[in-house]
């Protein structure tokens, strides 16, 4: 039976977090989610089941929306200082069922630059 796009996804995903979970080490993750028109970035504790933070390329105005590298670029720099502000420096970077390319790339560079380490 062939699986539809969206099992295989799912299938990636939940194999990229029990890889993930191996590696934690009471780290918490920095999840993303990509749309067609939008980027979003959380950081979990998987341990307390709790967001420690959030971001997303809906925030700010009108004109910076977008699901473009900017737009990711932006959200990854705002979840790092969201993230220092809350005292997270050290993370495992989820890229979810995604390819570790284009926005996920461009997210997860700013998000080192802005002194996240993963």
């Amino acid at each position: 039976m062939a699986l539809t796009t969206r099992d295989s996804s799912a299938r990636r995903a939940q194999r990229n977090r029990t890889r993930l979970r191996k590696l934690a080490n009471g780290r918490p993750r920095l999840s993303v989610f990509r749309s067609s028109k939008n980027i979003y970035a959380q950081i979990i504790d998987d341990e307390r089941g709790v967001t420690l933070a959030a971001a997303s390329s809906l925030e700010g105005e009108k004109k910076e929306k977008g699901s473009d590298k900017d737009a990711a670029a932006r959200v990854g720099s705002l979840i790092a200082q969201r993230a220092i502000d809350k005292g997270v420096k050290a993370v495992v970077f989820d890229r979810g069922g995604y390819l570790y390319h284009g926005r996920v790339k461009a997210l997860a560079d700013a998000a080192r630059e802005g002194g996240l380490d993963f």
